[in-house]
């Protein structure tokens, strides 16, 4: 030992079998080495028992120890207690080629699965989010914090690792996460030597405890625990091992790149690849992984809650930088120096690796000028360099300005050696760095943490273990705001996912920035560089495909569109190898397209200019190209089959883009069990399966020819041949699939862009007279068009290409791998690379000299491994159809037509409009607000977003009309195109989309057109039904007469009077005060009318399928309904029993002759159960609107008595005491008929009017509106609307009146409505206002109870807008 102090550096002298032990009290602590290097340099030698070891201080010394001989010094020691636990195995213990060999492989798959780029990123904050939403679940209450954070961690390294991440509940990573918890606390610093030294003793000594009884007392136990947590450790681990096996081609993580690398290296002698090395490296990184970050997170919060003014800072900035909801990522680090800083600054002070692993030397070496040999222990003091005198201003204080400059910037210092230095620094530091600053700038931006009520200090002294652990503690992690990192704050954005959205978020964000679907991150690739970087830089790691819920359903997961891994790759390069063998790229499959085109134009020849709808005619031809390769046939087109295959191709591109789909996608447990449009789609692609099928079949039945002839014979073959592979994906099944995709992808795409190609050469007639003269210079009349003609054509190819740009029919490509969205619309607009992108410009494939030029930013048919299968036969397509149609033809406008619709259809393609509808404005953008229901709130929307604008009912667009012009237009410009009803769920259920008030389509107008003609012929609008309400007034005069000036709620009388007109008119009697029946209905009515404005009526709306099954009002409410039902059955039943009188009395005789007068045609238009719910529709809107209004109007007598007196003024000037009041006499009286209006206007009963839907596709205030969407009127802001009432808001019969009292009609009163669907008994409720109102009036005066001073004018929601209950005395005049 002597001997060999004297070559080695100073140090103090050690002890016979101990060395330097007993002065460091079996402890190598960073005190006791500082203390040390003071008196020995800041190079020095230790002895542990016989083994020298030499420490290296300060950062210099560190420095130039670590760098200057680095491959020298790059050894681990191994122990026999080190060599016991992991064999020399993995990453972290082992030595020479074996280590180098799995470092290597370990860096450059990290790389690979992505540390360091975005989709790591995104992982780190899908766990930070979990992590988040754990804290704000804890409502600020105190908690320690490391069992969160170290989950947190530890998932992310999982994910890695093992390709998966783990629930909280799950119990393999609870024990996992114990496991490595022991592990770590067992390797304190006295463990390099001491403790192991022991731990040997223990696994060889059987008679431990009567060999040393004291070292068996205090460390057996806790050794024995250790080593069980190790195996248990492993025993997951290699669970994980075997589950990966087998699974190829797929994300499995960095276990699924090592069992490849094992395969490939099986025969290279040098490999170390095996499944003990396996084993221990995933050991070795998920054990760093978590232990190092979790640590440092921990003492990141207690710095916070240490240094509350440290924390404000950085709240500041990242509220000044990022806000409160968005996404941070790695990158806004160089925004934000001062939280930087104080991540750099926690790393440096916490120091949780206080001493380096021990290295040794490989070779005899020099270290800052001592001679060292070989196999010498070296020790690294990271403590000594990260609290440096020389090198920090306050090393022992917690000072973020360490790392920055004056000016706030952030700077880099060398002496941060966190990650230690030289060939063993750590592996993961990019990992680590990403997952400090995202996690704990997530946190910040979430919470403020605080110190638990009570305690006062914090304890920031460190607990020994393999690194330096904060001691126990709680904290509260107080909500700042709540972060919008859900769902809905997105989906807009991509539901609605044209290139103009995308630009504004990548204007924002950067040209890659992330979108959230619910907890699922989605990468945007944005413009053309960051699509074609993100594309095929890396083409291998992002070629998987995102499998849907609903494309899961369709497809299964096989073929080639859908498919991903293995199977995708054998299915692919198969099909581009036969189509190849079929004549792609060559002359055989250019003569199909000829022959094609032929076809086409002898047809369009054949309609002699009449006009069409170029649709059908361009997918029947396209699609025959795809179908003689595929199938050996083509079709003619009369074939009913082969216009089923087209239907459904175009049901299923049509739902592509459809609500129900986006709602399926989110919902698919649900969804797949209701009914609906999706079950259409799915049969739709089952009809193409079937047909496939039988081709098939057909095909094995003739047997494979010599020769195969089409797809169909080349896959069969080669299912034959590859029958004994073990990973052959050839079967049946995947080639129904495969011919699926060819069949859909071959035929709608190009079908689509030469639809758009002659909607654009109508609408530049100048592009396409260039087009014909160079047709016609070049080809002439009828020379066979070639796809090598275009290197002649070069502004015809152009015009092609710009078509394809222009209509960018696939604006997103389909989602790759987890998840990558590469915007190919911002590639084909990007304004970098196109002069005009949002101009029609062939110019932009012209070169000055007018020669074709290609352009690197033309991605129509994507990018990367996922690039078009079919791209050289849709070129060839594209090119000789279009050059064929422009040479025989010329397209335009059909005559009287001056317009033409531009704007696309959203789906699985974006589709031109038919070319039917002509002249249809830009189409209507969506509105970013999601809404409920509607009340009065819906008006001030419009001073934000126009007088027509969306609002979202889930997932469902519903377009409103605010104010008098808009509702006006959009009612009464196409009535026909907007008379649909939308029957809501409660709706249905209730009435079953019959009658006429919730009835549409055909059965609606007969109703309608049948309910206005009989309320005719039973006297609305002439003096016979004048009676009636003259009859019914008198009658509710003669009882306010008799209550003698009591106070009495109105309601239930002028409900009883009102109802009781419109029963004479369908029942042909009217009920007495005191009938029992008569009550139940107007209790029946109160509770349908007063249940829609509840919040159970919008639950029903919103999940009908978990009401129906659950009791609450919906239940009574229905049966409410049931009790008119079975009344009008009843009176029904009634009528017929006495039979059809000569003279029909009333509505429901009027009905029954109807139904025997039409029970012979085919389809009976009339029958009982409209009948019913016709009779329901009179009663409820006949009864419950006029009485409302007239309930409004009394109370306005009683806060307006100055109007009240007025009226009656004019009524007794103009009226005798005794005549009967007509509705004719409303012409004498102004003053009254304005006031009438003037109730119905500000009580406004129907304040929004009931949706309607659009029944064909149409335009509403320039906007095209598809059939089908739901359009609101509101009502209210007509009868508000500042531009057409004086005080829209003030109570004014002035509003109706002249400057000489003369009564006048304003054409924005619309209380019954506009369009088609204004109110059937419109003259009815009318004639019921003006003879109750002015009977009332004149014979009494209203006015409040006795004692009573004010009253309540505030509406209640419902049905109608109802006042309060109230009480007026009738005081008789």
């Amino acid at each position: 030992m002597q001997w060999k102090r004297r070559q080695l550096p100073p140090g103090p002298a050690p002890f016979p079998l101990f060395g330097n032990l007993l002065q460091m009290k079996f402890q190598i602590h960073h005190d006791i080495l500082k203390k040390m290097a003071s008196m020995y340099g800041n190079i020095f030698t230790l002895w542990l028992a016989s083994t020298p070891v030499i420490v290296l201080h300060g950062y210099q010394a560190v420095k130039e120890g670590m760098t200057a001989h680095a491959e020298e010094v790059a050894g681990r020691p191994l122990t026999r207690g080190f060599r016991l636990m992991t064999n020399g195995n993995g990453v972290m213990f082992s030595n020479g080629h074996l280590w180098k060999q799995q470092r290597r492989f370990g860096l450059l798959t990290m790389r690979k699965m992505g540390v360091g780029k975005q989709n790591q990123e995104c992982q780190i904050q899908e766990e930070t989010r979990h992590l988040v939403q754990y804290l704000r679940n804890t409502k600020g209450k105190p908690l320690d914090p490391t069992v969160p954070i170290t989950r947190t961690v530890s998932n992310i390294i999982c994910a890695l690792i093992l390709g998966h991440r783990f629930s909280i509940e799950d119990k393999r990573f609870l024990r996992l996460l114990e496991a490595v918890d022991d592990i770590s606390a067992f390797a304190n610093s006295i463990s390099f030597y001491v403790r192991m030294m022991i731990f040997c003793v223990i696994l060889y000594a059987d008679n431990v405890y009567e060999r040393l009884p004291w070292i068996a007392t205090h460390f057996l136990t806790r050794c024995k625990k250790t080593l069980a947590n190790i195996y248990t450790m492993r025993a997951l681990l290699e669970e994980e091992i075997e589950s990966h096996k087998g699974k190829v081609d797929e994300n499995q993580g960095f276990i699924g790149y090592y069992l490849d690398q094992m395969a490939k290296c099986k025969e290279d002698a040098g490999a170390t690849y095996d499944k003990a090395n396996l084993l221990q490296t995933i050991f070795d990184l998920i054990l760093a992984g978590t232990e190092t970050t979790a640590t440092t997170l921990r003492w990141a919060l207690l710095y916070m809650v240490a240094y509350p003014d440290v924390q404000e800072k950085v709240h500041k900035e990242l509220d000044a930088v990022l806000g409160s909801s968005r996404l941070v990522c790695y990158k806004d680090r160089k925004n934000l120096p001062y939280t930087n800083a104080v991540i750099h600054e926690i790393q440096r002070y916490s120091n949780i690796v206080l001493i380096a692993l021990p290295r040794y030397t490989v070779k005899d070496t020099e270290l800052l000028g001592f001679p060292i040999p070989k196999d010498t222990i070296v020790l690294v003091n990271i403590d000594s360099v990260l609290s440096d005198p020389e090198k920090w201003e306050t090393p022992d204080q917690f000072n973020p300005g360490h790392f920055l400059d004056k000016d706030g910037n952030f700077v880099h210092r060398e002496a941060f050696l966190p990650f230690s230095i030289g060939h063993r620094a750590c592996m993961g530091e990019l990992l680590a760095r990403l997952e400090l600053f995202i996690v704990f700038c997530t946190l910040l931006q979430a919470f403020t943490f605080t110190l638990p009520d009570g305690v006062k200090e914090v304890n920031t002294k460190f607990v020994f273990s393999s690194t330096m652990k904060p001691p126990p503690h709680q904290l509260c992690a107080i909500p700042r705001v709540k972060l919008s990192l859900d769902y809905s704050s997105t989906r807009r954005h991509l539901l609605t996912s044209r290139a103009g959205r995308k630009n504004k978020l990548a204007t924002t964000y950067g040209n890659v920035f992330t979108l959230w679907f619910g907890w699922a991150p989605v990468i945007v690739l944005n413009g053309f560089q960051a699509v074609k970087d993100g594309m095929t830089t890396h083409p291998e790691d992002v070629s998987g495909r995102l499998v849907s819920p609903f494309f899961r359903a369709m497809a299964k997961g096989k073929g080639i569109m859908l498919a991903t891994g293995h199977m995708w790759k054998q299915q692919r390069r198969f099909a581009l190898k036969t189509l190849r063998n079929l004549g792609l790229g060559k002359r055989g499959l250019e003569q199909r397209v000829q022959e094609e085109a032929h076809h086409l134009l002898e047809l369009f020849a054949s309609l002699k200019e009449k006009p069409l709808d170029p649709y059908y005619p361009l997918i029947h031809s396209i699609s025959n190209v795809i179908c003689a390769v595929v199938y050996g046939h083509r079709f003619s087109r009369g074939d009913e089959t082969f216009h089923e295959l087209i239907r459904a191709t175009e049901h299923i591109f049509k739902f592509g883009g459809s609500l129900l789909h986006h709602l399926y996608e989110i919902f698919p447990w649900l969804m797949c069990r209701l009914p609906g449009p999706h079950k259409k789609a799915l049969s739709c692609y089952d009809i193409l399966s079937s047909f496939t099928r039988r081709e098939i079949r057909e095909h094995k039945e003739r047997e494979i020819p010599d020769e195969p002839q089409d797809f169909i014979d080349f896959y069969l073959a080669h299912i034959e041949k590859s029958g004994d592979e073990p990973k052959s994906t050839y079967n049946e099944e995947n080639m129904v699939y495969s011919i699926n995709d060819l069949f859909l992808g071959g035929s709608e795409t190009t079908s689509t862009t030469l639809n758009w190609g002659l909607l654009y050469m109508v609408v530049y007639p100048d592009v396409q007279d260039k087009v014909q003269k160079e047709l016609d210079a070049v080809l002439g009349p009828s020379q066979m068009i070639c796809y090598e003609h275009r290197r002649k054509l070069p502004y015809t190819n152009a015009v092609i290409h710009e078509i394809q740009r222009f209509s960018n029919i696939i604006s997103i490509g389909m989602p790759r791998g987890s998840i990558v969205l590469p915007n190919i619309a911002s590639s084909l607009y990007d304004p970098e690379h196109w002069e005009t992108p949002r101009q029609f410009n062939p110019a932009h494939f012209l070169d000055k000299d007018g020669n074709f030029v290609s352009q690197e930013a033309f991605l129509p048919f994507s990018i990367g491994h996922r690039v078009c299968l079919g791209e050289h036969l849709a070129r060839t397509e594209l090119f000789i159809f279009f050059a064929n149609l422009l040479r025989a033809f010329t397209f335009r406008l059909p005559e009287g037509v001056t317009t033409i619709n531009t704007e696309p259809i959203f789906g699985g393609t974006l589709q031109p409009h038919p070319y039917k509808h002509l002249g249809l404005p830009p189409n209507v953008a969506s509105d970013p607000n999601d809404v409920l229901s509607i009340k009065l709130a819906i008006w001030p929307l419009a001073k934000t977003y126009g007088n027509i604008y969306t609002l979202w009912f889930g997932w469902t667009p519903v377009i409103i009309l605010n104010g008098f012009q808009a509702v006006k237009d959009g009612m009464t410009t196409h009535p026909e195109d907007v008379a649909g009803r939308m029957v809501s769920p409660f709706i249905r259920e209730m009435a079953k989309g019959k009658g006429i008030l919730l009835a549409s389509g055909r059965s609606w107008k007969q109703q309608r057109r049948f309910g206005i003609m009989t309320l005719r012929n039973l006297g609305m609008g002439k003096k016979g039904l004048e009676y009636r309400v003259q009859e019914e007034a008198a009658h509710l005069v003669e009882i306010f007469r008799n209550l003698k000036g009591r106070p009495m709620d109105p309601s239930f009388h002028l409900f009883h009077s009102i109802s009781n007109v419109i029963c004479a008119v369908v029942f042909g009697y009217h009920f007495s005060d005191e009938d029992k029946t008569f009550h139940e209905l107007i209790s029946a009515t109160e509770k349908i009318f007063s249940f829609a404005g509840s919040f159970f009526y919008q639950l029903y709306e919103i999940l009908p399928w978990l009401m129906r099954r659950l009791p609450g009002p919906h239940k009574k409410v229905l049966s409410c309904y049931d009790v008119l039902s079975s009344f009008s059955r009843m009176e029904v039943r009634r009528h017929v029993e006495r039979g059809a009188p000569d003279e029909p009395q009333d509505f429901i005789d009027f009905y029954l002759a109807e139904i025997e007068k039409s029970k012979d045609e085919d389809k009976p238009k009339y029958d009982e159960d409209n009948l019913v719910h016709v009779i329901n529709d009179l009663f409820l809107g006949g009864s419950e609107t006029s009485s409302t209004t007239l309930y409004w109007g009394l109370l306005y007598m009683v806060v307006y008595p100055d109007i009240q007196e007025k009226v009656q003024k004019e009524l007794d000037t103009v009226l005798d005491p005794s005549q009967t009041i007509c509705y004719e006499h409303r012409k004498k009286l102004p003053y009254t008929n304005a006031v009438i209006h003037e109730i119905q206007r500000f009580s406004n009963i129907v304040f929004v009017g009931l949706p309607r839907v659009c029944v064909r596709n149409t335009t509403l205030l320039g906007y095209p509106v598809k059939k089908g969407t739901i359009v609101v009127p509101n009502i209210a802001s007509v009868l508000y609307d500042p531009e057409q009432w004086e005080t829209p808001r003030q109570f004014n019969p002035d509003h109706f009146l002249d400057k000489e009292g003369s009564f006048v009609n304003r054409e924005a009163f619309l209380p019954f409505s506009a369009g088609h669907r204004v109110c059937l008994g419109e003259h009815l409720a009318r004639t019921e206002l003006f003879i109750f109102f002015t009977n009332l009036l004149r014979a009494f005066t209203f006015r409040l109870p006795e004692g009573v001073t004010t009253i309540n004018t505030a509406p209640i929601f419902g049905g109608t807008l109802q006042p309060h209950p109230y009480k007026v005395c009738a005081i008789p005049r």
